[in-house]
């Protein structure tokens, strides 16, 4: 069985310590995330994968958590 810790992005610390993400989506949390690599190229699929583990990461741990309305698509998690 895997722990439930793992290697926090300082990136995304920083991007939830700036307060602007106390709901977001996939989505909200990429474009972010994108916004803030200013001068690094990165592949846009490998960031959404990326960012997509970093979400099931927390989920796992407790972090965050989905909101009550279950969507397929542009799913809110606080």
């Amino acid at each position: 069985m895997k722990p439930d810790s793992f290697i926090f992005d300082g990136r995304l610390y920083d991007l939830f310590q700036q307060g602007h993400l106390r709901k977001f989506t996939t989505n909200d949390l990429r474009n972010a995330y994108a916004a803030h690599l200013t001068g690094i190229t990165f592949n846009s699929s490998d960031l959404r994968r990326y960012v997509y583990e970093q979400i099931r990461r927390m989920l796992r741990t407790g972090w965050v958590i989905q909101d009550e309305k279950r969507q397929k698509r542009g799913q809110i998690y606080h």
